[in-house]
């Protein structure tokens, strides 16, 4: 039996109707997608196979990856990444049965090193070398209200987040009416946070805050931004995407505390299973109650001796997530 075709397209914007009915979470999404394009054009292919029983769908993009982003130094490499191009902790793709098999293969014939990132794979796949990144950090909810939430905690735990928001009684939350809304201000506060990160993928383009179809609400003193975090919806899911802040006045307002309290508080309102609080920042997730969320990553390099290296050393690359024992619920 043959195996299944696989055609590459240049653009988001010329995705067929399968590839919809393919993803399996919005940023895998061609409206996500076209978003990403427009305002962070990083040399994006689209891999889609089918067949009568199966439809495949895979995001390449160019980047040049620090890969040894978690381990001693740093080496930048141009590196062919399968992942949504805006640092999220999603995959770019989805594979099933012999259409994902079809564009494992055609992949396999890219030049150079290939990294599938934030993988749902427990295992290695065909030709790749496995390891692990950095995981979600994920918050079951099962409270109607804030409050109810915060009364189920320990009370060591319980006294920090009400401090936290007893020293935002000076801030107002403002949702922007239109991501367009986004402005210079904005980004400085979401570049202090990219500076400050210790494991730094991409900078995305103040466009993306600005097209990207998602909720940015805004924490303001005295109609002053100094905080925004911004959140998306999939199915039961609220998501946790980027924020930004303002670090000289964090201490006096514990903004990054009472952001992560805002996102817990618009998933509970909202009536959410989870909420996905991202990857990074992982000791004080898990102070609110959160738990690991998996992720890995395959390798490989089309040159031999490379391939060997990446084979041997995927420890290098991979992320060892520091484990916690907070015993946060009573």
């Amino acid at each position: 039996m043959n195996s299944p075709t696989v055609d590459i397209l240049l653009s988001a914007h010329d995705l067929p109707d399968e590839w919809d009915r393919a993803a399996k979470h919005n940023f895998l999404k061609r409206t996500s997608l076209q978003a990403i394009e427009r305002a962070n054009p990083c040399g994006q292919l689209y891999y889609i196979s089918q067949s009568s029983t199966s439809c495949s769908v895979a995001v390449s993009y160019q980047h040049r990856l620090d890969i040894l982003a978690y381990g001693p130094g740093s080496l930048r490499l141009p590196v062919t990444i399968i992942g949504i191009p805006c640092s999220v902790g999603f995959a770019g793709y989805w594979f099933e049965a012999e259409t994902g098999q079809a564009i494992l293969a055609q992949l396999r014939t890219s030049r150079g090193a290939l990294l599938i990132l934030n993988s749902h794979e427990v295992t290695s796949l065909d030709g790749f070398a496995f390891g692990t990144t950095l995981p979600s950090c994920k918050l079951h909810v099962r409270w109607t209200s804030l409050d109810e939430y915060l009364n189920t905690m320990r009370s060591h735990y319980r006294y920090r987040w009400n401090k936290a928001l007893e020293k935002a009684r000076d801030l107002a939350v403002r949702r922007l009416d239109a991501s367009e809304q986004f402005n210079e201000i904005h980004y400085s506060l979401y570049h202090n946070v990219y500076q400050r990160s210790a494991f730094k993928l991409e900078r995305l383009p103040i466009d993306f805050f600005k097209t990207f179809p998602a909720v940015i609400d805004v924490f303001e003193i005295n109609e002053i931004p100094v905080a925004f975090v911004q959140t998306t919806h999939f199915e039961d899911e609220l998501i946790f995407m980027f924020g930004g802040l303002e670090y000289r006045l964090n201490l006096q307002y514990d903004l990054y505390l009472n952001m992560l309290l805002h996102i817990v508080r618009l998933g509970i309102e909202a009536g959410c299973n989870s909420i996905d609080l991202g990857q990074t920042a992982e000791g004080i997730k898990h102070k609110l109650g959160c738990f690991y969320a998996g992720k890995t990553l395959h390798a490989t390099h089309s040159n031999l001796i490379a391939n060997f290296l990446v084979q041997k050393f995927i420890s290098v690359l991979s992320y060892r997530a520091p484990e916690f024992n907070f015993r946060v619920f009573k």
